[in-house]
């Protein structure tokens, strides 16, 4: 599924970027694909952002953790509950270096997107973001490392994940 935007796109009035539209075909079944940006905050200024890169090497970090042992089920779905520390590292392990709050970005970025998928055929319509819920906990400390090391977050991939995993178990 191409969710991820490689490239500079054109924001409408400079300011907010417009609803992305893509078509592929898939199991030879064709798909439209339409994500809409997240918006976030960086310091006191809105952005708007679509995942690229970054958030499909977190996305894919995320992936591998989970099928390495670190998945869990919460109500039924799949999820995974990590360090943002432990993130970093598995970054770190792929060549991957980001800070804390880039991490930390990318994951709201995950979250906040919003992704609406139809088949050609309208048998499927389904509207999700690549992360459906995102949570994060923790006691702050002026030590940021440790911090973020001792920060628990469960995460719960999207629903389509989970019944792809307890299907093939």
């Amino acid at each position: 599924m191409p969710k991820y935007v490689w490239g500079k796109v054109e924001r409408v009035g400079g300011v907010y970027l417009p609803t992305l539209r893509r078509e592929f075909e898939c199991c030879g079944r064709k798909y439209s694909l339409e994500i809409a940006p997240a918006r976030i905050t960086d310091g006191d200024t809105e952005i708007e952002c679509f995942p690229s890169k970054r958030e499909e090497m977190v996305e894919d970090a995320l992936r591998k953790m989970m099928a390495e042992g670190q998945g869990i089920f919460l109500d039924g779905e799949a999820g995974i509950s990590f360090t943002r520390y432990q993130l970093q590292k598995e970054l770190k392990n792929t060549g991957n270096s980001y800070s804390n709050q880039q991490i930390k970005q990318a994951l709201t970025i995950l979250a906040r997107t919003s992704i609406e998928l139809k088949s050609e055929d309208a048998e499927i319509e389904i509207y999700f973001s690549p992360i459906e819920t995102l949570g994060f906990k923790g006691k702050k400390t002026k030590n940021k490392l440790s911090c973020a090391s001792r920060r628990s977050l469960p995460e719960v991939f999207r629903k389509e994940v989970s019944d792809l995993l307890t299907t093939n178990r």
